[in-house]
């Protein structure tokens, strides 16, 4: 039981892995709560700034180019250029790349025009004659798992087989509710470490003032709702299994026959001698005790 229950922990573990990390779809759902952290926004905003810095006179009015600058960062073209390179660096941490890429020049060069020509017309003009606006992502020395998806796939089903096999083992052998009761307690035990990660660790995190810890709050967050129904059936499935383990009664075989209460016995140790024989006369051939 103690080994399948083992097993199944790493298969569950693997599982939560390629919906989350491994999964191109949860990534790019997360870039929106990226785009909603003080720390992305204030780093792509000061890269747009200082790409437009050298076209721009002295007499610019710093609050309205970053009311335009957040307004360019929500238009949806902005954000699904900055999907497509949080993708790009997911990928490259996969596949051994380079884990720096850069945004859609285009896009963001459109989207902070338009942005511009709505919030501060008067310095439109010059920001058209600026290049187009290269925001890079990412970081040289961001770790890179190789072809870690895939491995992490093999060791799952390894790991769910074994479960199974052993787990299923355990209940055939000793059917009874003690081994029931402990099936379910550890099956609801499997569902703490997912609710700690995805539902206390960000709420504690993103309560911290360093960049990087709100940056993992916010992803683990997105990735949330990914895996905490699964976290909530293995809870209510346990919680279930050990419940009617408790309240079902007692099996007792008919065939085994009610033990007899136990003899008391008093053993009576009686000796018994034969008479003396008279004088002259020979002792008898056997003497019974």
């Amino acid at each position: 039981m103690t080994f399948g229950f083992i097993a199944a922990s790493l298969a569950y573990s693997s599982w939560t892995a390629e919906r989350t990390i491994f999964d191109p779809a949860a990534t790019r759902g997360a870039t929106h709560a990226l785009l909603s952290t003080p720390t992305v926004h204030d780093m792509l905003a000061r890269e747009i700034r200082t790409a437009l810095r050298t076209n721009l006179g002295p007499g610019v009015d710093d609050a309205k180019l970053t009311k335009a600058i957040d307004r360019a960062v929500e238009d949806p073209k902005f954000v699904g250029a900055f999907e497509d390179a949080i993708a790009n660096v997911n990928e490259a941490m996969l596949s051994n790349g380079h884990g720096r890429v850069t945004l859609d020049p285009s896009a963001v060069t459109n989207s902070l025009d338009d942005a511009v020509a709505r919030v501060y017309p008067k310095i439109a003009p010059q920001v058209r004659k600026t290049k187009l606006v290269s925001v890079p992502i990412g970081s040289a020395t961001l770790p890179h798992f190789g072809n870690a998806e895939r491995t992490v796939r093999e060791v799952g089903d390894t790991a769910l087989a074994v479960a199974i096999l052993l787990i299923g083992s355990a209940l055939a052998v000793a059917p009874d509710r003690k081994t029931f009761r402990r099936a379910g307690r550890r099956l609801a035990f499997m569902a703490i470490v997912p609710v700690l990660l995805f539902a206390v660790a960000p709420k504690l995190l993103a309560s911290s003032h360093t960049g990087a810890l709100a940056v993992t709050a916010a992803v683990l967050h997105a990735y949330a709702h990914r895996v905490l129904f699964s976290a909530v059936i293995l809870a209510a499935v346990g919680g279930a299994t050990w419940i009617v383990a408790v309240t079902m009664p007692k099996r007792r075989a008919d065939s085994d026959p009610e033990p007899a209460p136990a003899a008391r016995l008093h053993p009576v140790y009686v000796r018994q001698t034969a008479p003396r024989p008279p004088a002259g006369e020979s002792l008898p051939e056997k003497l019974y005790l």
